[in-house]
């Protein structure tokens, strides 16, 4: 569902993507969507998942990814922020 409507903006990430914080190490999370090509790494967080220990580790492994050689592009979004796809597509792109 979700891609189909990114889709429309003319914008196909793949889903799910293993993430490393440099091409020669493991990855160390999985993207909910990703464009490994342009290293841009898209969370959407539900926000009764993320709270405590578990949003300790995301913060983490968001930080460690920006920090990656070369970095990425980390963009957390809430699940209502996909009702706004025209405004935080546009800064990703």
């Amino acid at each position: 569902m979700t891609e189909v409507y990114l889709a429309r903006y003319g914008f196909h990430p793949q889903r799910q993507v293993p993430v490393a914080p440099s091409e020669n190490e493991k990855a160390i999370s999985v993207a909910d969507f990703a464009v490994p090509e342009k290293r841009l790494a898209i969370y959407v967080d539900g926000a009764a998942f993320h709270v405590g220990e578990r949003l300790r580790r995301d913060k983490w492994i968001r930080e460690k990814l920006r920090k990656g050689n070369p970095p990425w592009t980390v963009v957390e979004l809430r699940a209502k922020d996909l009702k706004k796809t025209d405004e935080w597509l546009t800064r990703i792109m």
